[in-house]
C-alpha cells in the first residue's frame, strides 16, 4: 500500500503539472480530485481541502453533478480525519441532501456508510444508524470493501454510544475482516475503536493486545505520510 501511495503522489503531481493548461474541464477535473485524494493519505489536510473546495465550485457551477458528489464525499471523510466531527456532518447532510434519485447506487451506499460515520462521530447515533437502514436497502451496492468498512464504522460509534458494546465489538470486528484490502487508516480507525469497546466490556487483554496492533499501524502511516508529503514537495519532471 505505501508503494503505490508515493507512485500515486509522483503520478498525480506530474499530470497536474503537465494538464493544468491543456486538459478539457472534466479531465482536469478528475486530475484535482485525484491530487487532492493522494495530499489527504498523506495528511496535509489543508491542502486537501483547499483543492476539494475549489472542485467543489468548478463543479457546481458548471452541472458535473457526478464530480461535485464525489468532492463533498471525501470532504467529509476528510473532516473525519482531522476529527472535526461536527464539520464533517454537517458536509455529510448537504451531501446527502443533494442526492436525488438519479445518483449511481454505488455513490449512494458510499454516502450513506459515510453520513452514518459522520452522524456517529458528532454523537448523533440515531440519526447515523437511520443511514445504516437506507444502506442496507441498496443491496449489492453496499458490498463494496469501502462501504462495508465506513459501515462498520459508522455502526460501531452509534452502538458504543448507546451502551451496545458487544454489539460495537462485533461491528467493527466485522469491518477489520472485510473482504478485501483496507486503507492504513481506515484499519487504525476501526482498531482504535475495537480498543474502546473491549475496554468498556472489561476485556483488557484483548483490548491491549489491539492497541499495539493500533500503535505499530500509526507508525506505518506516519511513515507512509513522510514518504508522500517529501515527493509532493520536490520538483517533478516527466521521464524522457
Amino acid at each position: 500500500e505505501d508503494g503505490q501511495l508515493d507512485t500515486a503522489a509522483r503520478y498525480y503531481a506530474q499530470a497536474y503539472q503537465v494538464m493544468l493548461d491543456s486538459a478539457d474541464g472534466p479531465t482536469l477535473a478528475q486530475i484535482l480530485l485525484n491530487f487532492a485524494n493522494v495530499h489527504l493519505e498523506a495528511g496535509k489536510y489543508d491542502v486537501a481541502d483547499d483543492y476539494y473546495a475549489r472542485l467543489i465550485d468548478w463543479a457546481d457551477g458548471r452541472g458535473q453533478v457526478a464530480m461535485a458528489w464525489m468532492a463533498r464525499l471525501n470532504a467529509v471523510l476528510s473532516g473525519l480525519r482531522q476529527g472535526q466531527n461536527a464539520r464533517a456532518a454537517a458536509d455529510a447532510r448537504l451531501l446527502l441532501e443533494r442526492l436525488g434519485p438519479d445518483a449511481p447506487p454505488d455513490l449512494r451506499a458510499l454516502a450513506h456508510a459515510l453520513g452514518a460515520r459522520a452522524f456517529a462521530a458528532a454523537g448523533e447515533p440515531l440519526r447515523a444508524l437511520d443511514q445504516l437502514r437506507l444502506l442496507e436497502e441498496l443491496g449489492t451496492a453496499a458490498s463494496s470493501v469501502e462501504v462495508q468498512v465506513q459501515a462498520a464504522l459508522g455502526r460501531g460509534l452509534a452502538e458504543m454510544q448507546l451502551d451496545q458494546h458487544e454489539r460495537a465489538e462485533r461491528s467493527l470486528l466485522a469491518g477489520l475482516a472485510a473482504n478485501g484490502p483496507v486503507g492504513l487508516r481506515d484499519r487504525f480507525d476501526l482498531l482504535e475503536q475495537r480498543v474502546l469497546a473491549l475496554a468498556a466490556l472489561g476485556r483488557m487483554d484483548q483490548a491491549r493486545a489491539e492497541q499495539a496492533r493500533a500503535a505499530e499501524l500509526q507508525r506505518e502511516i506516519e511513515l507512509a505520510g513522510a514518504r508522500i508529503t517529501l515527493m509532493l514537495d520536490q520538483p517533478f519532471t516527466l521521464p524522457d
